[in-house]
């Protein structure tokens, strides 16, 4: 069989979890188009994109697309199972960075909102960015429109979260 990218980088994060003591099982929802949605154990899914290097920019960020059938498969995780996590593999950096589905949602909407804001239509494919500068924890944004440099929901989040964030009750 074949190896795309996307399976190197989210085996990455799949033997991060599978390390846990709490790991019971891992099962990709086969009836979903995304190759990146996971069952683990019984309650908890994640959703996994990965971006390879971080923009040449000052910013040094990590561009995470997501179209309107990804935030769809987000919605179906959530439908399914009571835990919903938004894994992003910073391929570079080697790390791993961990937002909830609430987050996620968050970061979507404000982005979307805003767009219309701006230009009076929707976007379609809203993106996510990340730093992982050295010694720092992440910071999770979304960009605002037409303005440079803007910035809406900065999250803040620690490098240790994943894949421990998971097996929290």
């Amino acid at each position: 069989m074949h190896i795309n990218n996307d399976h190197m980088y989210h085996g990455a994060a799949l033997t991060q979890i599978a390390d846990r003591p709490e790991f019971k099982a891992i099962n990709a929802f086969d009836d979903l188009k995304a190759r990146g949605a996971f069952r683990i154990n019984n309650d908890v899914a994640i959703y996994i994109k990965h971006a390879a290097a971080p923009t040449k920019t000052v910013h040094a960020e990590y561009l995470f697309g997501f179209s309107a059938n990804n935030c769809a498969d987000v919605r179906e995780l959530e439908n399914r199972c009571k835990k919903v996590f938004v894994v992003l593999v910073c391929v570079h950096d080697k790390e791993i960075c961990v937002i909830t589905s609430a987050q996620f949602n968050k970061l979507i909407a404000d982005r979307k909102r805003d767009y219309l804001s701006a230009y009076g239509k929707d976007e379609a494919q809203p993106t996510i960015l990340v730093t992982a500068r050295p010694r720092s924890q992440f910071r999770v944004y979304v960009n605002q429109a037409k303005k440079k440099g803007a910035l809406i929901g900065e999250l803040k989040v620690a490098r240790n979260d994943f894949p421990s964030l998971l097996f929290l009750p």
